[in-house]
């Protein structure tokens, strides 16, 4: 029974901290507070399994962006392994757990900057 849906409740103000999210959060009428036990299962053994032996294959001339807010209540920080990239960034953001415009531009920057030049 993969696909049958379980309550997976997470209280709107896990995710941000602005009050305009969190109202848009509640408004959503996509937004469901379930999974599968398919969805589920795998986020954490394939989380599991990146941490133990898949990160071994991440292409070495791929670069790598790892971000993480340290107020993050949805997905806490793992203790990431180190990948063959030659290019590997990571970013602790202290106290945040959305991700503020300020950021995607960070974001947008980094993955310009390592667009490969023909």
């Amino acid at each position: 029974m993969p696909d049958k849906a379980l309550p997976a409740p997470m209280p709107e103000e896990r995710f941000s901290r602005r009050a305009e999210m969190v109202a848009a959060l509640k408004q959503d009428p996509l937004r469901k507070s379930q999974g599968t036990l398919k969805g589920l299962g795998d986020m954490v053994s394939q989380g599991e399994e990146l941490l133990k032996a898949a990160y071994q294959y991440w292409p070495k001339d791929l670069p790598v962006l790892i971000t993480h807010g340290t107020a993050d209540e949805v997905c806490p920080l793992p203790l990431l392994p180190e990948c063959a990239a030659d290019v590997r960034t990571g970013q602790l953001s202290e106290g945040r757990r959305d991700v503020p415009e300020r950021a995607i531009e960070e974001y947008l920057s980094w993955i310009e900057a390592h667009i490969p030049q023909k």
